[in-house]
């Protein structure tokens, strides 16, 4: 069934002889049935009229609610410097039963809203609460409100939370270069258990070879740029290529052949004499002693 249209209403913030509404003269809005977004077609038509005309008092009153919200935290910041230090929240528990935290987000509403009544009165009591917070950015209430006067609706508190969080959060860092090879080598570090030889290091890199094999290493709101980290990876593959091809050339060297004093002098005396100073000298060739005597002695067989 067609939407039933309901008879055009008083501005909803106007000060009526019945009393329905809010003395305001800060808007001139008119609220129709047009404004309300129930289908009023599926109520049986005894009724509709009813229904329709309490939804608009309803409105009116959520309106006046909001109003009167946002005038309690301009007269609360008023008051709050005249009290002395320390006595505006027993002030406020005392004459209100009101919480301190709840006086002091109705004057941060009252703060950023208070020459706004048309943005008031289409943003739900939460939504008007969070965008009022401190560390929110003008953006960020610009944003919602835009949104919420092409929908007609204000949007959802989970909907206000996360356009809050996408536009407070600083943008994550792309890691340089260095920084993705010191990345790349602290994952090989972890995997391979303390084992150092390049082949084990380089199967373990065979098998990672995507940003997202890394990202649980990497320490703060960082990323991997994928075409630095394709740089990174062969920096890295490079490296552990030169080590294999060094161990392999150290492997294939042959041990240097040992070097041996050799010492030739001329034996001095007659044959028998000769004979003993050779025996003797033979005798201490295997000896640390006899390579130092050997040093002592020049060609000729005399002391240096």
């Amino acid at each position: 069934m067609p939407k039933v249209a309901a008879p055009v209403r008083r501005n909803m913030l106007e000060r009526t002889d019945d009393g329905d509404g809010l003395a305001s003269g800060s808007t001139h809005t008119i609220l129709t049935a047009a404004d309300l977004r129930y289908d009023y077609g599926q109520v049986d038509q005894a009724s509709r009229e009813g229904v329709i005309a309490a939804a608009l008092d309803i409105r009116i009153h959520a309106a006046r609610a909001k109003d009167s919200m946002i005038k309690i935290g301009l007269k609360l910041s008023s008051v709050k410097g005249l009290l002395p230090h320390g006595q505006f929240g027993d002030w406020c528990a005392t004459e209100f039963e009101m919480s301190q935290k709840t006086a002091e987000r109705m004057m941060r509403a009252a703060e950023v809203f208070g020459s706004k009544i048309d943005t008031v009165s289409i943003l739900s009591d939460s939504a008007m609460y969070l965008l009022s917070g401190p560390a929110v950015a003008e953006a960020t209430r610009e944003e919602i409100v835009i949104e919420a006067q092409a929908t007609g609706k204000s949007p959802t508190k989970a909907r206000v939370q996360a356009v809050i969080k996408a536009q407070t959060l600083p943008a994550a860092r792309t890691l340089t270069l260095d920084e993705t090879i010191a990345v790349i080598w602290r994952l090989l570090k972890h995997g391979c258990a303390g084992e150092q030889r390049p082949e084990k290091l380089k199967n373990i890199l065979a098998t990672r070879t995507k940003p997202e094999n890394y990202r649980h290493v990497c320490t703060g709101d960082v990323t991997l740029d994928a075409a630095v980290f394709d740089r990174a990876w062969h920096t890295v593959e490079a490296e552990l290529d030169g080590r294999m091809a060094h161990n392999a050339r150290l492997a294939t060297q042959k041990a240097p052949a040992p070097t041996t004093i050799s010492l030739t002098f001329a034996l001095l005396g007659d044959e028998a004499e000769r004979k003993a100073q050779y025996d003797w000298f033979k005798g201490l060739e295997q000896t640390t002693l006899g390579v130092y005597m050997q040093a002592l002695y020049q060609t000729n067989g005399e002391l240096v």
